[in-house]
């Protein structure tokens, strides 16, 4: 949503946003966006406890619905609502703004609040597929519903954009759009400034990195730091990201060649990764949304001119194809992840001078170009 914001405001757009604002870690980061955007208007919507009553009647009438839901056939419109509270919310909320020409949703949860948006202001509407919903976690029922409500809500839309090519075709194989709706691909690179390379790394340890909001379990690095402390001799593994007690009791023995940083500024992370040689995406496969999404790592490592070494999921198996001097995959149940990571060892040095080579490659795939696909899906009149 920051980068849309920064899209429409440097293209002179007036814009206004409908946010929810949670007391937890992200809410010093989300204050530093507002704050950063004086020009926007913000209309928060506090879960803090001067509005909880509004957040536990949305709660009630959540948990309700998704009982009734068992027992009636709801409308759509009832449906979002049991799907997710936020739903109720944002519909609720929209009679703060003021009158609209385009109105753009990101979340499952502001579907069918953007489809109520256009229709009354009579505007024009999108919706940014981010993730396959419809596929995340392993309740059936909720899935189900979900999908349902793409299948109603989707098609009414002037564009749907897509942060994968999977993910676009898994929407199309199940919602049926009309030519009325772009579906433009819109990957989630970053900008080409957030990237810059060292130079050549030479007669060091092979320095490979891993990131995330959380250092835990269910990631894949219980399995792989096993396999790379057996090579510690050459290597070193760097993570990024807030580590959890019950990992670091687990890892302990194993951090005599494992560098942690902690959590840090997504500029400064971006800017560091020029000091590493390997990219570590590691994809469990976990739902159908693992499989078919393009995590924010492999484009940062792609982007950054860092070799990647990835799980084969579809997803992340295609974009490897497509960039083949960029990376390797091995299998998701890490079967010959010791075999792959031994010929990375065998062939660093030419890792290594070609680094600049694969930086220079993936500069014209960043942020800036593919803004300009949602630009022209906002300027579409």
């Amino acid at each position: 949503m920051v980068k849309e914001i920064n899209i429409a405001v440097s293209n002179q757009f007036d814009v206004q946003v409908i946010c929810f604002e949670f007391d937890n870690c992200s809410k010093d980061n989300n204050e530093k966006i507002i704050t950063s955007f004086p020009q926007v208007k913000f209309t928060r919507i506090s879960t803090n406890k001067s509005y909880i009553l509004v957040w536990l009647m949305s709660s009630i009438l959540e948990k309700t619905l998704r009982f009734l839901n068992k027992i009636f056939n709801l409308t759509p419109k009832l449906i979002s609502y049991s799907v997710s509270k936020r739903s109720f919310l944002l519909t609720r909320y929209v009679n703060k703004i003021q009158n609209v020409d385009i109105v753009v949703g990101h979340n499952p949860g502001a579907l069918y609040a953007t489809y109520w948006t256009a229709n009354k202001f009579k505007c024009r509407s999108g919706f940014d597929v981010e993730d396959y919903h419809p596929g995340e976690g392993n309740n059936n029922k909720q899935q189900q519903l979900l999908l349902q409500l793409m299948k109603r809500f989707l098609p009414e839309m002037d564009y749907v954009s897509f942060a994968a090519p999977l993910i676009k075709d898994e929407i199309i194989k199940n919602v049926s759009f009309t030519a009325k709706t772009n579906l433009p691909i819109v990957l989630n690179y970053f900008s080409k400034n957030d990237f810059n390379i060292d130079s050549l790394i030479i007669n060091q340890k092979i320095k490979l990195v891993w990131f995330s909001q959380n250092i835990d379990f269910d990631r894949g690095l219980e399995s792989v730091i096993p396999i790379l402390e057996k090579h510690k001799n050459l290597i070193e593994f760097h993570l990024y990201g807030n580590l959890s007690k019950n990992f670091e009791k687990k890892i302990l023995h194993f951090t005599d060649f494992i560098k942690f940083h902690g959590t840090t500024n997504q500029n400064i992370l971006y800017y560091e990764l020029k000091y590493y040689d390997i990219g570590l995406a590691l994809e469990p496969g976990k739902d159908l949304n693992n499989l078919l999404a393009i995590s924010n790592k492999i484009l940062c490592f792609f982007q950054s001119g860092l070799y990647i070494l990835s799980t084969d999921t579809p997803a992340q198996k295609l974009f490897l194809n497509e960039h083949p001097n960029h990376g390797i995959t091995f299998n998701m149940d890490f079967s010959n992840f010791e075999d792959t990571l031994i010929l990375i060892i065998e062939n660093i040095s030419k890792i290594r001078m070609e680094k600049s080579k694969r930086f220079n490659d993936s500069r014209n795939y960043n942020w800036e170009n593919e803004s300009v696909l949602v630009l022209k899906n906002w300027n579409n009149n």
